[in-house]
């Protein structure tokens, strides 16, 4: 089996460098015009299954990338949780109001003392997704989603966490999982 994980087009969050997590942030144009990139570069391919975080931004995507689709939204693939505290305001807002504490909990991937996740949950539902899918054999496979759960997903192939801002999960970009004898691999990663 072979899983195309891609990542939203630019949100409206993105471009304003606001925290979103799972608030419902649209598309820009750029983010449109990204998504549909992304579909030049899967075009040719059959997906027995498509599927997009239930977030406007991943499903818009999905529907731009591959037009006519109407993917399975999973609530189980959606961003990391931020929480209500730091969702909607912007990066520098947050920086001032919580100071170090906030970039210790950003390096941690710790969002608990915001109302959100840390990464200990986030891996558990990129852990349930993988287990979804090996569950449902099929040939291909597509998940629109975000930059921290594939991001976390590849932690959970290769076995290990590791800091994520030394990897880039850039917008509409596309990594490349198969399934083989029993376990994940990385086949390609920022197409």
């Amino acid at each position: 089996m072979k899983l195309y994980m891609v990542r939203h087009g630019e949100s409206q969050t993105n471009l304003e460098r606001r925290f979103t997590g799972q608030a419902q942030a649209p598309l820009t144009e750029k983010g449109i015009a990204d998504a549909k990139a992304a579909g030049e570069r899967l075009k040719g391919l059959h997906f027995d299954r498509i599927y997009s975080s239930d977030l406007i931004r991943a499903a818009d995507t999905a529907r731009y990338a591959i037009p006519g689709c109407e993917p399975v939204q999973l609530p189980l693939i959606r961003e990391l949780d931020v929480g209500a505290k730091l969702e909607w305001r912007t990066v520098a807002e947050c920086e001032a109001e919580y100071g170090e504490e906030l970039m210790k909990h950003r390096n941690a991937y710790d969002y608990t003392p915001y109302g959100g996740e840390n990464e200990a949950q986030l891996a558990a539902r990129a852990d349930a997704f993988l287990h979804m899918l090996e569950e449902d054999p099929c040939n291909q496979v597509v998940a629109f989603s975000h930059a921290g759960f594939i991001s976390c997903t590849l932690c959970q192939v290769l076995g290990h966490s590791f800091n994520r801002k030394h990897i880039r999960c850039l917008n509409a970009s596309i990594a490349v999982f198969s399934y083989e004898n029993g376990r994940w691999i990385l086949e390609k990663w920022g197409v």
